[in-house]
């Protein structure tokens, strides 16, 4: 074996160079295939043909409580008393079983609480669904659940010339014709006979003067139903200026003509008149929540369960039973029951009618002219409808823009005075209101109900308490937050990397294989290589000057032959081999 032979072979790890020694590797091929593994296990670590690329994808779903509404609980009502009127009653008996007490209280309906208030009146003003708290900035989920909802239509013909007739009552009668109100809304006063004076927005009181019906749903009693009159009357508020150059309200202007009553009554109510009833309805809600980097889009449908609207409950029993034989049981009823019974479809009532009682509350009285010397005309009331966006409906424009209710020159303001010349700095320091509303009244009460609804999940205190029996269960939330991945296939990687293993196992079994044959192991121990080089021949004599074993290794030693004398099975009989050793210049 030359010198030459044996640096490749033993720098052939170490080394890609040693590779290219054609005469080296062609007697040894075998060691040529374990140097090439060697070599290629490491690029599939590296370099990975086609496995991994880096993707885009987002956090799988999770089950988590989202923002509700605790309907099924008392949060929504404000705090219900008992009846000092009929507040309790108890039934007592001795019997052989024990002493037995069943007791009675009544607890009577107060209206909604704060929290529903102030929810009712954020979504009013604004006019959308108050921003929810989510559990991620991106994130979406679909909540079904049970709630309130309204439907509005337009009053029959009968009821609307009751109204008609009510309304003029109070305009043309005395001096009110300067208070004719061009919006009102009412809560109809119920009773348990046929009278239907209750309902009419003007009630006759016993001095023949007109009250306005400010009905209260605390007032109502069993079988009355949430209901919610709304008229708009443009006509009524109209301002002329009369042949004397006085301005004032079309209703007085009708009230001094010579028309017959029913004359005067039909020019009160112009064609633009809308009056529509709104009642309360157990309802379905399906919405679903979508946040974009915590932008809220909520999309709601609503299916109705009942066909008849919700039947108010203006105080609800509650009962316990107290006994040393009996169990004792939580009881919750409209009238008493001669056995534990707990109806949550009475907590549902309680808190819808709650929502509604806020919403006419926000909604309920009149807005009509005032006069002054100093400032003119200028919109009166006693509700609070132009604080929300309903004036953005058609029926109610004329609220967002009073200056529509007037002809040309009459009590023009400041902000509707416009210079004629060019570059005034008068141009532009008021805002002309938005013009162009699209939506029905009826619409609008509807929608604004709705998003109130939905506005509720917005209140801390209006949320499922987890003790409750009624809190709800968990809901998949899908988060959209997209991070990096990184993609692979699996049967490629496993080619790749199973490759490796492989080969890495057949040099293993290379290397057991020959232990095996030589029944010895060997290492690059300097020990090693003493051991084998001592004794050793070569084929020519080495200058001095090449004995410090320099690299590179001197052309006249690259073909010189090595002999290593070796006992092969005993001392008696040796022979000799050629064995692939560290250049004669590391020893």
């Amino acid at each position: 074996m030359t010198l030459a032979n044996i640096d490749a072979l033993l720098s052939a790890l170490s080394n890609a160079l040693a590779l290219t020694n054609v005469f080296a590797w062609w007697k040894w091929p075998l060691l040529l295939l374990v140097a090439l593994i060697a070599w290629l296990i490491p690029i599939a670590s590296i370099i990975t043909p086609a496995t991994l690329s880096v993707g885009v994808d987002s956090p799988p779903p999770r089950l988590l409580q989202v923002p509700n509404v605790a309907f099924t609980s008392l949060s929504l009502v404000a705090d219900m008393h008992n009846n000092p009127n009929n507040g309790m009653g108890s039934t007592c008996t001795n019997d052989f079983s024990g002493y037995n007490c069943t007791q009675t209280i009544n607890y009577v309906y107060n209206g909604p609480s704060d929290a529903v208030k102030r929810v009712v009146t954020a979504t009013a003003a604004q006019g959308a669904i108050v921003a929810l708290v989510a559990p991620a900035l991106n994130s979406s989920w679909t909540l079904k659940f049970p709630g309130p909802s309204i439907k509005c239509s337009a009053v029959d013909d009968e009821t609307r010339s009751q109204f008609e007739n009510s309304i003029a009552n109070f305009t043309l009668s005395g001096q009110n014709c300067g208070l004719a109100p061009g919006y009102l809304a009412w809560t109809p006063q119920m009773s348990t006979d046929t009278d239907t004076s209750g309902t009419l927005p003007f009630i006759l009181a016993e001095n023949d003067t007109y009250t306005f019906n400010t009905g209260l749903a605390t007032d109502q009693q069993y079988g009355d139903i949430a209901t919610l009159f709304v008229a708009a009357i443009p006509s009524v508020m109209e301002l002329l200026t009369s042949r004397d150059s006085d301005t004032g309200p079309s209703a007085c202007e009708i009230q001094s003509s010579n028309s017959t009553y029913q004359q005067k009554v039909s020019s009160l109510f112009g064609s633009n008149t809308a009056m529509l009833r709104c009642d309360l309805y157990n309802s379905t809600y399906q919405a679903d929540f979508d946040f974009v980097n915590g932008n809220q889009h909520v999309q709601v449908t609503i299916s109705v369960l009942e066909a008849t609207p919700i039947q108010t409950v203006p105080q609800v029993e509650a009962l316990y039973v107290e006994s040393p034989s009996q169990q004792r049981c939580d009881i919750l009823t409209i009238s008493g029951v001669s056995e534990c019974s707990f109806d949550p479809s009475l907590l549902r009532t309680l808190s819808y009618q709650a929502v509604m009682d806020a919403f006419t509350q926000l909604l309920g009285g009149m807005v009509f002219w005032t006069q002054n010397s100093n400032y003119g005309f200028t919109f009166d009331s006693n509700t609070s409808i132009t604080s929300t966006a309903l004036t953005e409906s058609l029926d109610l424009a004329f609220l967002a823009n009073p200056a529509s209710l007037t002809d040309t020159g009459s009590w023009p303001s400041l902000q509707e005075t416009q210079p004629t010349w060019n570059n005034s700095l008068y141009l532009g320091l008021s805002n002309t209101p938005a013009s162009g509303a699209n939506v029905s009244l009826q619409d609008a009460l509807e929608t604004l109900f709705q998003n109130i609804t939905i506005s509720l999940m917005s209140s801390a205190s209006l949320q499922p308490n987890i003790s409750s029996a009624f809190f709800p269960p968990p809901t998949n939330v899908t988060f959209s937050t997209y991070q990096n991945i990184y993609v692979y296939a699996h049967d490629k990687l496993w080619l790749a990397y199973g490759l490796a293993i492989s080969a890495s196992t057949l040099i293993v079994i290379f290397g057991l294989v020959a232990i095996f044959i030589n029944r010895a192991s060997y290492s690059y121990s300097f020990s090693s290589v003493l051991r084998l080089s001592r004794g050793a021949e070569i084929s020519i004599e080495i200058d001095k000057s090449d004995l410090d074993g320099r690299d590179p290794l001197p052309r006249y030693l690259e073909q010189s032959l090595v002999r290593f004398p070796n006992i092969a099975t005993s001392p008696a009989q040796s022979t000799v081999i050629y064995t692939p050793v560290p250049d004669s210049g590391a020893t």
